[in-house]
C-alpha cells in the first residue's frame, strides 16, 4: 500500500516498519548521511529505476524538522549526481517488494519521462515581499485618490483605498516578475500569495547552462526595486514543484 503519512497524526500509520522513499533516480551513487529518523539510506532497483528509500518504524514519521532537512538532504545529494523525481515528505510503502510492485513497476513509464524531462535542469526558487513602509509611500506618491483621501483624515475610506491600491500593485508587479523569469526558464509554478505584502512566490524549472542568465535577470530585479521589495532566491534546487501526481498516482 502506498501511502503519504500524515505529518500532523502520525498514529494514523499501521504500527510496524515501512519503507520510505526520498524520491527516484536511474542510479543512485552511495549516500553516507542519514535519513529521516536517522535511518540508513537505501536502494530498491527495478528495470532501470532506483529508489532511494529507508526502512523506518511508522510511528516515528512526523513533520520534525530535523527529519524535514534529511528529507530534503538526501534528495539533495541523489541531485548532485544526476536527475532525480523527488516524492513527498512522508512517502511510504508496506516494504520494498511494494516499492517495485506499487511504484517502480506500474509507473516505470512515467517516471522514466519526468527523469528525461529533468535531465540538466533545476528548479529555482524565487519568492519577494514588499517592504512594508516603502511600498505605503509608493502608493501615496502613486495614487492620487489615496493622497486626496490621506490628506482629508477619513479613515476608513483611505484604509480600503490602500487595500485596492496594495493588490492592484502586487498583481501588476507580480506579473512583470514572472514574465521576466519564464522567458528563462523551460517552465514556472507559481502560487497565490499568503500575507499582506508577500509579493510573488514560484519556481522556474531552469536548463543548467540557463542558470547565469537566470542569476544576472534575478539580479536586475532586485535592483531596480532596491529598497522597497526584498527577494529571497534559493537553487539550483531537486524539481520538487514540478513533480506531479503521474509521480505515484
Amino acid at each position: 500500500m502506498v501511502a503519504v503519512v500524515d505529518p500532523v497524526d502520525a498514529r494514523r500509520a499501521v504500527s510496524g516498519t515501512l519503507a520510505y522513499v526520498y524520491g527516484v533516480a536511474r542510479h543512485v551513487q552511495p549516500i553516507a548521511r542519514t535519513g529521516v529518523v536517522d535511518a540508513e539510506v537505501t536502494a530498491v532497483e527495478h528495470a532501470g529505476l532506483v529508489a532511494i528509500v529507508s526502512s523506518v518504524p511508522s510511528l516515528e514519521i512526523r513533520a520534525r524538522r530535523r527529519d524535514l532537512l534529511a528529507h530534503q538532504e538526501v534528495v539533495a545529494d541523489a541531485f548532485a549526481h544526476g536527475p532525480v523525481v523527488p516524492l513527498r515528505f512522508g512517502t511510504v510503502f508496506d516494504d520494498a517488494a511494494a516499492v517495485v510492485s506499487q511504484l517502480l513497476a506500474p509507473r516505470r513509464d512515467a517516471l522514466l519521462r519526468l527523469l528525461a524531462r529533468f535531465e540538466d535542469v533545476a528548479e529555482l526558487s524565487v519568492r519577494a515581499h514588499y517592504v512594508e513602509d516603502a511600498v505605503l509611500r509608493e502608493i501615496v506618491r502613486d495614487d492620487p485618490r489615496v493622497a486626496r483621501l490621506r490628506e482629508s483624515g477619513a479613515d476608513v475610506a483611505l484604509g480600503e483605498a490602500v487595500v485596492a491600491a496594495l493588490q492592484a500593485k502586487r498583481a501588476a508587479e507580480a506579473d512583470r516578475i514572472e514574465h521576466t523569469l519564464s522567458r528563462l526558464a523551460e517552465d514556472a509554478v507559481s502560487e497565490e500569495p499568503r500575507t499582506e505584502y508577500e509579493l510573488f512566490r514560484g519556481a522556474f524549472l531552469v536548463e543548467r547552462d540557463g542558470i547565469a542568465a537566470f542569476d544576472a535577470a534575478m539580479d536586475g530585479l532586485a535592483r531596480a526595486r532596491e529598497g522597497c521589495v526584498v527577494f529571497k532566491y534559493v537553487g539550483p534546487l531537486p524539481p520538487h514543484s514540478f513533480v506531479g501526481p503521474e509521480a505515484i498516482g
